[in-house]
């Protein structure tokens, strides 16, 4: 019997000995994926599965690292992972973790080089080709335009929702003040309302398609506020002169009457 549980262990050594591919001294370098590790962590690596109730599958080379953040019965999630993709293949990772991560395009994934984060809060889907997944908080698309709300991110950051914010401040150039320039060809007031007649809208003023379509501009748009403000300013003061040259007139009328 002695001598049995000595060959089986002699087998097992054997076994791990030839297909062995972690190494852990006392000192020195550590190896995970490698007998011969060249910096203080070297890991090599294709691809990771996690455990069965967070499977996170993934397609080609790639690092997960994934911890617990809180308890699953009280909704607050377990996973949080950081992902790095190791290839163009496609790399898609999905289940209750917190980050999702597709790089290039994958046989049948037709994926486009996205990362995504999101808290399955809810049962809209979002895909990438033929692959769904659950949820979608917070997208970075393959141009580096980032989305909340949004699968797909039209600027540099697109929001499907509502803002809160203290201030706001928006570069601007060109500002207005020409109009009040000498040289400046302020439209009489018979041409704007021909434009008016024909276009329901101001004269460089966006129309309702155009902002229902594209969305406004804030910083354009005050732009464009502040010339139609100071456009109208001058038509005030031109009929402010015309008043007083006509008061001017009865005053004369007067005179002579008398």
């Amino acid at each position: 019997m002695k001598s049995f549980s000595l060959l089986v262990l002699a087998v097992l050594f054997s076994a791990f000995s030839s297909y062995a591919q972690n190494t852990f001294p006392a000192t020195g370098n550590v190896g995970m994926g490698t007998t011969s590790p060249a910096t203080n962590l070297h890991i090599v690596g294709t691809g990771t599965n996690t455990d069965g109730d967070n499977a996170h599958p993934t397609n080609g080379g790639g690092l997960i690292i994934q911890g617990n953040t809180g308890a699953r019965s009280a909704g607050a999630g377990a996973q949080l992972e950081f992902a790095i993709p190791a290839n163009t293949d496609g790399t898609n990772v999905w289940g209750q973790g917190r980050i999702i991560t597709v790089a290039g395009t994958a046989t049948g994934g037709d994926a486009t080089g996205k990362m995504i984060i999101g808290t399955r809060r809810s049962f809209n889907k979002l895909g990438t080709g033929n692959q769904w997944y659950y949820g979608n908080d917070l997208v970075i698309d393959g141009a580096g335009n980032i989305g909340i709300g949004t699968l797909t991110p039209r600027e540099a950051l697109s929001v499907n929702g509502n803002i809160r914010s203290k201030q706001v401040k928006v570069e601007i150039t060109n500002w207005p003040d020409y109009v009040f320039k000498k040289d400046y060809q302020l439209p009489s007031l018979t041409e704007v309302k021909i434009y008016l007649d024909r276009n329901q809208h101001l004269p460089d003023m966006p129309s309702e398609a155009e902002v229902t379509k594209d969305g406004l501009n804030l910083g354009e748009m005050n732009k464009l506020l502040v010339k139609k403000m100071e456009e109208m300013t001058l038509y005030m003061i031109e009929a402010k002169e015309e008043i007083n040259e006509l008061k001017k007139q009865v005053q004369d009328l007067k005179k002579q009457v008398k």
